[in-house]
């Protein structure tokens, strides 16, 4: 072997061990950062699997709280419309106890507060034009009242000791479109003698009117204080005794 090949054989030699140095190295490093990556891959999936575990216990809690809540809501709803029927069947029996309070009266309207005027004596002039006498012998209470939203005007209201003769009345005033004029007063304003109705029930008969013109209804009226409705001649009679009736003359 010459001098030369001998050169090149250590070269070789040499280089071979560099090599297996560097690569000894390269996967030495290669494996330390792996088993780094790895330890680091599994606190991951650990950390991330310990949330999870949590996340399930919440949930878990959090739906047992949610249907917690439902059936309280349940019972809350329950309890609530328990009370609405019992508050709206006590509204019901006050206003029908304020409306049999009046069941025996009468209310006037149209006629205009006079000086030093005689209540008594314009009961009989109406009785007379009626045809229907109205004594003051029949007759328990007698008074104005305010009207709401108009100062200048005062209803006459009067109370029968006998609500068959306040029926006598009633009828026969429906006959007669009675005027002022009628009762020898110089203005031909229209009178209306009607049922006195409480509050509650004025007002409904308000919206029942209303309604009535609204869905094409032909008849609203009063009797011993209630209140009904009518499409036509040929339909039947419904009852309005609160606002959620309304609605059936849609």
């Amino acid at each position: 072997m010459t001098k030369v090949s001998k050169e090149v054989t250590t070269a070789l030699d040499e280089l071979k061990s560099d090599i297996k140095t560097d690569l000894k190295v390269f996967r030495e490093s290669i494996d330390r950062d792996f088993r780094t990556d790895l330890r680091e891959i599994k606190a991951s999936l650990k950390f991330i699997s310990d949330k999870y575990d949590e996340m399930r216990v919440d949930l878990k809690s959090v739906l047992e709280q949610n249907k917690q809540l439902r059936a309280e809501n349940i019972t809350l709803k329950e309890r609530c419309d328990k009370q609405e029927t019992q508050l709206k069947a006590t509204e019901s029996r006050i206003v029908d106890c304020e409306q049999y309070s009046r069941n025996a009266n009468v209310e006037i309207k149209g006629i205009l507060v006079r000086d030093e005027e005689n209540l008594f004596d314009i009961l009989t002039e109406i009785g007379n034009c009626i045809e229907e006498p109205i004594s003051p012998c029949d007759v328990d209470v007698c008074h104005r009242v305010p009207v709401p939203n108009d100062r200048a005007s005062k209803n006459i209201i009067f109370q029968y000791i006998h609500g068959r003769k306040r029926n006598a009345v009633l009828e026969a005033a429906k006959k007669m479109k009675l005027t002022c004029e009628d009762l020898g007063l110089s203005h031909t304003a229209p009178i209306f003698i009607n049922e006195h109705l409480c509050p509650d029930r004025k007002r409904l008969l308000v919206q029942a009117i209303a309604m009535k013109r609204e869905a094409g209804w032909k008849f609203v009226w009063v009797r011993n204080g209630n209140i009904y409705a009518r499409k036509s001649e040929k339909s039947n009679a419904l009852k309005i005794g609160s606002a959620s009736d309304l609605v059936k003359m849609t």
